[in-house]
């Protein structure tokens, strides 16, 4: 098969042509990016802390494998502000597996709700599919908003794999509602009256 491709390529200089233009240009860009990340290494290493954001703005302006990589490292160092800077940036890489499973990983590297919650976001942005099943050990971390972020990006991810993880989480949620109603109807004290006083 791929003698023949050769062979069609051989036979039709145009198709060629546009074969050498299209290696000519993923070169060229991979050398622009290359360039691009070395020059925001010199720059970032002296900007002041309050710079720095600015500096991961201007690398994300070329999409490039490499400028991801240097962009995941920004998930989980620097400020707080840089952080969520490299993740919105990284969130820009559509249907990109490598993009939303780095920002899932850095959520484990975190505390700050903050942070968590748009480290969760940009991965729902992403829009890989692939990490749909992962988002449910966060549907009952302890700060809501958090697990508000889980759910909603499981659901916008639409994936057969987010079916599951969600109705199990309605039905636990129906069971909680349920026994608190049935313990207030049947159990719960009347108003004015101290608990255990019926």
């Amino acid at each position: 098969m791929i003698h023949l491709i050769v062979a069609l390529l051989l036979m039709n200089p145009a198709a060629s042509a546009v074969v050498q233009d299209h290696d000519h240009d993923e070169k060229a860009k991979e050398e622009e990016a290359r360039k691009k990340v070395a020059a925001f290494q010199k720059e970032i290493a002296k900007a002041k802390p309050d710079d720095k954001p600015a500096c991961i703005d201007t690398l994300a302006e070329l999409q490039h494998p490499k400028i991801l990589d240097e962009l995941v490292t920004w998930l989980t160092k620097g400020t707080k502000e840089c952080q969520t800077t490299a993740a919105r940036h990284v969130g820009e890489y559509a249907k990109n597996q490598k993009a939303a499973e780095a920002l899932l990983k850095a959520v484990k590297a975190h505390k700050d709700p903050e942070i968590i919650e748009t480290l969760l976001d940009e991965a729902a942005n992403v829009g890989y599919r692939g990490i749909a099943k992962n988002l449910a050990i966060f549907f009952r971390h302890a700060q809501i908003q958090v697990a508000k972020a889980a759910v909603d990006a499981t659901g916008s991810l639409k994936s057969k794999d987010s079916i599951p993880p969600l109705v199990d989480l309605v039905r636990e949620l129906e069971a909680i509602h349920d026994g608190d109603f049935g313990a207030s109807g049947t159990g719960g004290s009347q108003p004015g009256q101290p608990p255990g006083s019926n």
